[in-house]
């Protein structure tokens, strides 16, 4: 049985690797084309100011990117592991399709539509909940995996019908066409039981649909339980993947959301709301990777209310800054755990520095990313948002601003309480035990010294 899992899983693991290493140079191809015919355009991505075209061809390139590190040079070295490499195949072989899913999302087409955006989402969705149980023998695995489901379900019910709103309202689904049209119809009206703005009734489902897809308060449940799943998934699911998508369709459709500022006061609230509740819940949790994922739930929060007050090309920026350093908190985290013998409460471990010094300086940067330490990547998007969101000068983004600013001190909280009790206090393990631990290997060591990097400079690209 470990035989087929063996050699069913080195053939997915060589389509993802392919797969995602194909998308890298498809990608890069045609954003040079695109420069190529327009250079102003080189400037103006670069500077995050415009949404579209250029933007797909950047969520797919660091996405590829994050998808080729974690599933191709991290995924070999801790599938080595008897014990857990027959579900690290399984896991591997149901995210090729996801890679698909995530491919689709960000394909770089003129021409797009929401309904051809949108199926990859829905794809995305199939995806978290194969992904959750991926192969373990725990019920809680399973019962993760179960819960995904219906969770993400109820984003899609604002999905399809924000969709067919957009069609009955413009009579098209064509991107281009909606935004040309978007300020005609304004004043349009619908009425069933009481007088709703079309625009605005469109633009709040749309944010259902991206609540659903990206974790924002009421469906943030699912997220922390998918921790169950192997580390390497963890880190495909909360670095630049999964739950990215619903931050990418808010800023996808951009051009639209400007209108209703009903609409645009909702997806403040939201935002701001889920980055102080998820930072307040990551606090009080004692498993590293679910700590590590309530932190992913705080930091979508301050893109969902980046977009709402109007500033899409930031909220994007710090997407790809996250990509970065939350996938390598996820893969220092997972080394901590492949040594430890699958252990995941920070409890029992402590005094480790001296055994891991290399993946304790890999954590170090990547919390110090986290909670915008200056002239980090993390730094350059994540004080720019709270910035612009103090200069409003409105109730939403006095709201914003606020609790944003208490989600980073809590932020720092639960980072530096994840390294003192994971690495600096006195151990709570036996001494042969912590004898016995290894740092990463060398493998395992190379991926972290990239997202290492990109989580210390990435954030100058800001400055270009």
């Amino acid at each position: 049985m470990l035989e087929g899992a063996k050699s069913m899983g080195a053939g997915a693991t060589t389509i993802a690797s392919a797969g995602a290493a194909v998308g890298i140079g498809n990608v890069f191809s045609s954003l040079i084309h695109s420069v190529a015919r327009n250079p102003s355009l080189a400037k103006q991505l670069f500077g995050y100011a415009i949404l579209g075209f250029a933007l797909t061809e950047a969520i797919a390139s660091f996405a590829s990117m994050m998808a080729f590190l974690i599933s191709s040079v991290w995924e070999r070295s801790w599938s080595g592991k008897a014990n857990t490499a027959p579900r690290i195949w399984v896991a591997r072989g149901r995210l090729c399709p996801d890679g698909g899913a995530l491919w689709g999302r960000a394909q770089p087409n003129r021409d797009s539509t929401p309904p051809t955006s949108s199926a990859p989402l829905y794809r995305l969705n199939h995806s978290k909940s194969l992904v959750g149980g991926t192969g373990e023998p725990r019920e809680l695995a399973d019962k993760a995996a179960i819960k995904a489901m219906p969770v993400n379900r109820v984003g899609d019910f604002g999905l399809a019908p924000g969709i067919s709103g957009c069609f009955t309202l413009f009579q098209t689904v064509d991107f281009s066409t909606i935004f040309a049209c978007a300020s005609a119809p304004r004043n349009s009206w619908i009425s069933c039981n009481m007088r709703l703005n079309a625009i605005t009734l469109i633009c709040i489902l749309l944010l259902i649909g991206a609540v659903g897809k990206s974790e924002q308060i009421g469906s943030h449940t699912w997220s922390p339980d998918a921790m169950e799943g192997p580390t390497p998934v963890s880190a495909s699911i909360h670095a630049a993947t999964m739950v990215t998508a619903g931050v990418f369709m808010i800023a996808r459709c951009s051009p639209l959301f400007e209108y209703p500022p009903t609409a645009l006061i909702v997806i403040t609230f939201a935002g701001a709301t889920t980055s102080f509740l998820a930072a307040t819940t990551g606090i009080l949790q004692n498993d590293l990777k679910r700590v590590i994922a309530y932190s992913t739930c705080s930091q979508l929060g301050y893109m969902i209310f980046a977009c709402g007050i109007s500033n899409y090309s930031v909220s994007v920026f710090h997407l790809m800054n996250h990509a970065f350093f939350k996938a390598l908190l996820f893969l220092s985290a997972g080394s901590v755990i492949h040594a430890m013998s699958d252990e995941q409460d920070m409890r029992k471990m402590g005094g480790l520095a001296s055994s891991f010094p290399f993946t304790y300086a890999m954590m170090l940067m990547g919390s110090l990313s986290l909670i915008g330490f200056p002239f980090l990547t993390g730094f350059y998007s994540k004080d720019v948002i709270l910035e612009l969101a103090y200069t409003k000068y409105t109730i939403s983004g006095n709201f914003a601003f606020w609790l944003g600013s208490v989600s980073v001190l809590f932020t720092s909280y639960y980072s530096f309480r994840l390294l003192f009790l994971t690495f600096i206090v006195p151990t709570n393990s036996f001494g042969r035990d912590i004898l016995r631990c290894h740092d990463a290997p060398i493998p395992m060591a190379i991926p972290l010294i990239l997202l290492a990097l990109g989580s210390l400079f990435v954030g100058y690209l800001a400055k270009v």
